[in-house]
């Protein structure tokens, strides 16, 4: 067995806003069967003045954007990714491109989370963790030379250096591929740390 660490592993940044400084806001209604939630529209702060002028920001924040519901019911956290946000002067009306659940209905007190963060607010870490011929490297030119350095001494540019004053160190590589081979013999990890 290997370990690599290294200082650039992969992570995903607690989000502690939904949007603005909401940290989350209260759902009104809701199915998995409908793709789709709603919320008052009183609830959305007033950051642009008006009520009408925070919930255009509001839609403009959150169209595309990847959050988590929490199912009171369940007491657990599922992915959503809203596609569409309607208005009709007193609720907003979400549509879902994707929704982590296939049985969740709305119950008083579940709540809209930004993505990754749920109550908890912490960092979530990658580890890949993968076995042998999970990926599989060839270098393009075959023999297994890849990096070449070209080293030209003082004086070797000719005409170009009439005073053997310039010399240069280069290098190239070749060319190389990776890929993938094997899906199923490496899986990835997403975990919390501490200190």
């Amino acid at each position: 067995m290997k370990f690599y660490e290294a200082s650039t592993a992969h992570t995903f940044p607690a989000q502690s806003y939904l949007y603005g400084t909401t940290a989350n806001l209260a759902l009104t209604a809701g199915t998995a069967a409908s793709k789709s939630f709603t919320l008052a529209a009183a609830s959305i702060d007033a950051t642009a003045g008006t009520q009408a002028a925070s919930v255009a920001y509001y839609i403009r924040e959150m169209t595309g954007k990847m959050v988590q519901i929490y199912d009171v019911s369940a007491t657990d956290y599922f992915p959503a990714v809203i596609d569409k946000i309607d208005f009709d002067g007193t609720n907003v009306v979400h549509t879902l491109r994707y929704i982590g659940s296939s049985t969740w209905e709305f119950g008083s007190g579940d709540k809209l989370y930004p993505a990754g963060t749920g109550a908890s607010d912490y960092t979530v870490h990658s580890t890949i963790i993968y076995g042998k011929d999970f990926a599989g490297c060839i270098e393009l030119d075959g023999t297994g030379k890849n990096v070449q350095v070209i080293i030209n001494p003082p004086g070797s540019a000719g005409s170009a250096d009439p005073l053997n004053q310039r010399g240069t160190v280069a290098w190239k590589v070749k060319g190389f591929c990776v890929t993938i081979l094997q899906d199923a013999f490496g899986v990835r990890v997403e975990h919390g740390a501490t200190a």
